[in-house]
């Protein structure tokens, strides 16, 4: 085709200026193409190469827009590189443009995807769907009209039409999936443009996926323009790599007796029942088995893979790329947002391009945040990142260099190259990966040793403080030791940066396994980079915006756990950044997102400042008033106190014995747990009453027996604070053990609470207790799931009595019955309760 009927002169003249700038080499722009006229009306250069190539940087384009690029040789027909980036553009609903250098005429790979005027939701069309006897109480059958779910529809319809961000918190009862669902999926198919719903607990991922969903087809298809699409995305380690299974199967790794066994089973499910994704298989994988199998970004060869057709992950990719509706979790969404955010990379992020989310559960937002946007380092995983590098372990040397070494034997080269190469790894390589792996045996060593001087209060983290540069230690033996660590490091990377080169030049060779050993080399040497970035970075305590840490323990047979962390102090510029202003719509819910009715905690933390996000407050449907009563012991000691645990033990045992099991009781440590469960273990057994602690096999098991156990007890921490759903009599009685404050000597935490007193702010005020009160309220949630629902809440912590910010943790919770008493009127109160 003539590009000038396809572009504005001044696009033509530009593009020919920029060609003749970079000397005749390739250039990349981005176009705008005018909705009016249809031609493109502007570029912007995005990038420039060298005769053969130019870095494709396409994370940016999208509909509208089309990707430009000049073939100096004038041979306008695209290349398998131009392809691969033609088909990740073309996703996106951008073009991709092949040109000459003197800008005359060019070949359209891929056509752009011109955007329409979006479609606004109608209110009054989706609201109707809600109401009594309409298409939802019909397919569900037990729905019931709530207008809190309708108020959380209309503000979310607005949010969508309007390209407005949302808060909201919803009570427990309003139905807040369906209220977010509905909506989006009218936006995603009238639109045509994805909706991402991101939850924190696999438990809400499966339940919308395999309950709500299905029931939300039948509901909706009668009424849409066409079918919605939705997918359950997981991360890209959930998927076998068919390559790297084969080298296995190839014998190419010596393996245990046991991962012999479990790799006859993989192979099972993969090859006879076509499931590669690992949630999907009957067993769980081990874990070590899994590691050599597991596709991974750095070592995929993409579109090059012989098994690229059949790819697992390729096969799930295709499918978010064709769906309305992605069902992801935070883990996923915030890894995806670390790459796109280190390495600007569409091709290696597991999510296609979107612009609407959703983001349920959303009080753990800050939490999973934080743990994605730092920086660890971790003996176990860099040791055995090392041995798939180079393993000396069992009967023969495995690993990348014994593969490379082998694929060469295999083939006929010049004898000098083959030497060269050979040289290079056996007497360069090999010897600086062993000093590698000697030098961080002994960094991590030294790092431990630091640990067991300066840790004198029985914990297993140690926080790393400016100071800490001034130890006699850190600077005469972990210092030194981590210079020898990040010295060896360099010098590796770069000898394998050689070997590259090396392998590079003999692409025209037919070496066995050439592109997935060039590749794998090509990921370990990223991986390597990575390490250093993390090691510098941690080691060099020089950001202040940053909190830094060491954990170390020993586990089996004197195994040595070893990880350094640093995390952000704040994560409000990166939520505003990556999500708030990059995105067109974000809902943020949760049951508990505020305090006191008030979302300022919530709002400050992720930064979510912007003028364009609205919050919104709706009650729960249940009347607490008469289905719950919520109690506080006032005659308890301190929790503080050493007679605490004794005391709590003998009432916490007649309230189990009242209530015939029934009872999830929260703890605030595993330690306090495991003291209850051991003293009250053998006691409720005696009374028929099984004891069921987290722990002892997965939460979903423990929730399961409980369930069908006349009499049981569940004993839980941190995560049974929330999303546990059972409804009915089988739980009524929630326990509060201690009021779930934050433990002060956290590295994180301690950075957050100096931080504030710098700021001349409260940190009890403006941290520790909204915190708290947000933890309370997601307890306090546990009992009350279903309109028929009756029970009780006993909390054994008198600070909810005796001190002045008691009021706002029961000001938080919605309008209930509080009863404050001693421990035997609220035994008396209890059983009247439930009877």
């Amino acid at each position: 085709m003539f590009l000038e009927e396809i572009m504005v002169s001044q696009v033509i003249e530009k593009l020919a200026r920029e060609i003749e700038l970079a000397d005749g080499q390739e250039v990349l722009a981005t176009g705008v193409i005018d909705p009016l006229s249809g031609e493109i009306s502007e570029i912007r250069v995005l990038a420039r190469g060298n005769t053969g190539a130019a870095p494709a940087i396409v994370n940016d384009v999208g509909p509208g827009q089309i990707l430009i690029h000049n073939h100096p040789s004038g041979k306008l027909s695209p290349s398998e590189a131009d392809l691969r980036v033609a088909s990740l553009v073309g996703n996106q609903g951008a073009g991709f443009l092949i040109i000459d250098n003197l800008v005359e005429e060019g070949y359209m790979v891929v056509e752009p995807h011109l955007p329409r005027e979006r479609q606004r939701l109608s209110s009054r069309e989706i609201i109707q769907f809600f109401e009594e006897g309409n298409m939802l109480s019909r397919s569900l059958g037990k729905y019931e009209y709530r207008p809190q779910q309708l108020e959380m529809v209309k503000t979310i319809i607005f949010a969508l039409n309007n390209r407005r961000h949302l808060m909201v918190e919803a009570g427990t009862g309003t139905g807040k999936s369906m209220a977010y669902l509905v909506p989006a999926l009218h936006w995603a198919v009238k639109n045509n443009e994805k909706v991402v719903v991101s939850t924190n607990t696999i438990n809400l991922q499966e339940q919308l996926f395999y309950k709500d969903i299905p029931l939300l087809e039948k509901a909706l298809t009668p009424i849409l323009p066409r079918e919605f699409r939705t997918v359950l995305v997981k991360g890209r380690r959930n998927y076998v790599c068919l390559r790297k299974l084969n080298f296995l199967n190839q014998g190419y790794e010596e393996l245990k007796v046991e991962e012999e066994q479990m790799l006859t089973e993989v192979n099972h499910q993969v090859f006879r029942e076509d499931v590669g994704s690992k949630s999907e298989f009957p067993f769980q994988p081990d874990a070590d088995l899994w590691e050599k199998v597991a596709s991974e970004a750095e070592t995929c060869l993409r579109s090059k893979c012989p098994h690229y057709r059949g790819c697992f992950f390729q096969r799930a990719r295709r499918e978010t790329t064709g769906a309305d509706l992605l069902i992801v979790n935070h883990h996923l969404l915030f890894a995806d947002l670390a790459v796109r955010k280190e390495r600007g990379d569409g091709e290696i992020a597991v999510l296609p391009k979107y612009k609407h989310l959703i983001l349920d559960e959303a009080h753990n937002l800050e939490h999973v945040a934080t743990e994605y946007l730092g920086y660890q380092l971790n003996r176990y995983n860099f040791i055995r990142f090392l041995q798939y590098i180079y393993n000396t372990k069992g009967k023969n040397q495995q690993g990348l260099l014994q593969g490379i070494r082998g694929s060469l034997a295999k083939t006929i080269l010049n004898k000098d190259q083959k030497s060269e190469v050979l040289r290079l790894i056996d007497i360069e390589i090999i010897p600086l990966f062993l000093k590698v792996r000697d030098m961080a045996q002994h960094f991590f060593t030294q790092v431990a040793d630091f640990f067991q001087q300066q840790q004198t209060r029985g914990e297993s983290k140690l926080r790393l403080i400016k100071e800490t540069l001034d130890n006699e230690k850190w600077q005469s033996d972990v210092l030194p030791a981590a210079d020898d660590f990040i010295g060896a490091i360099n010098q590796l990377g770069r000898k394998m940066t050689v070997l590259y080169d090396e392998l590079e030049g003999l692409k025209d060779q037919e070496i066995p396994d050439y592109d997935s050993l060039l590749v794998e080399l090509d990921g370990r040497i990223t991986q390597l980079q990575r390490v250093l970035r993390s090691l510098e970075f941690i080691t060099n305590l020089e950001d202040e915006s940053y909190v830094y840490w060491m954990e170390v323990f020993y586990r089996r047979k004197d195994e040595l756990y070893c990880t350094l962390q640093a995390a952000p102090l704040e994560i409000a510029d990166d939520i505003r950044e990556q999500v708030v202003e990059a995105l067109d719509t974000v809902i943020f819910t949760s049951a508990t997102l505020t305090v006191q009715n008030n979302f300022n905690y919530f709002r400050h933390n992720l930064g979510l400042t912007d003028e364009r996000v609205d919050d919104l407050l709706v009650g729960s449907p249940f009347d607490y008033q008469k289905q719950a009563l919520v109690t506080v012991v006032k005659d308890t000691t301190d929790p503080n106190h050493s007679s605490y645990v004794e005391e709590v033990q003998d009432h916490l045992l007649q309230i189990l014995q009242i209530m015939k099991g029934r009872t999830l009781v929260l703890f605030t440590s595993y330690r306090m747990l495991n003291v209850f469960y051991t003293a009250l273990q053998n006691p409720l057994e005696k009374e028929g009453i099984r004891l069921y602690k987290q722990g002892e096999g997965s939460r979903q098991q423990i929730i399961n027996n409980f369930k069908e156990e006349e009499k049981g007890v569940i004993f839980g921490t941190s995560s049974f604070w929330e999303g546990i759903d059972i409804q009915g009599e089988d739980l009524s009685c929630v326990v509060i053990t201690k009021l779930p404050f934050l433990v002060p000597s956290e590295p994180i935490v301690e950075a957050r609470v100096e931080k504030l007193k710098r700021e001349g702010k409260n940190p009890f005020v403006h941290f520790m207790l909204p915190n708290a009160v947000i933890k309370f309220k997601q307890g306090f949630g546990r009992l009350v799931r279903s309109k028929d629902d009756r029970g009780v809440v006993v909390v054994f912590d008198q600070r909810l009595y005796s001190k002045s910010y008691g009021r706002v943790f029961l000001n938080s919770l919605p309008k209930t019955k509080i009863c404050v008493d001693t421990f035997d009127e609220i035994s008396k109160r209890l059983k009247d309760f439930i009877i």
